[in-house]
């Protein structure tokens, strides 16, 4: 419903919004051949929280707030590959995202590898807590 309210004119800013989006990620592989990024905001919440409200103080308004470190890579149809990165005091899991240019997506899949093998320890879950029977 909300689609049907959106103008012939907002489609065309908001394509011209994603062509320049692309063009500053894609000016960053001048630099580098990969960029590295979190793949969320907050560790991760108890299943029975729908999602974020709230991140450091900051109000998420909408559901995709939380997680929109994805959000420019979705836009720009970059390649990208989510690895593990470790886990936190309580051993739950974060991970990163690997962004690659155009064409990519065979050396995000060998990086990735060469990732898991060199991460080791790193990335291995740790043990379950003990379960009283």
């Amino acid at each position: 419903e909300r689609g049907q309210a959106v103008s012939a004119n907002d489609v065309f800013a908001a394509s011209n919004t994603r062509a320049v989006l692309t063009r500053a990620l894609l000016s960053q592989f001048e630099n580098v051949d990969v960029l590295m990024l979190p793949s969320t905001q907050v560790w991760p919440f108890k299943v029975e929280t729908e999602y974020p409200t709230e991140i450091a103080g900051r109000a998420m308004r909408t559901y995709h707030r939380w997680m929109e470190i994805m959000v420019p890579v979705s836009l720009t149809g970059l390649p990208a590959a989510g690895i593990p990165a470790g886990f936190d005091n309580r051993g739950l899991p974060a991970g990163l995202q690997m962004i690659g240019p155009p064409g990519s997506d065979d050396m995000l899949i060998k990086l990735s590898d060469a990732w898991s093998d060199a991460a080791g320890d790193l990335i291995k879950p740790p043990p379950l807590p003990a379960i009283d029977a």
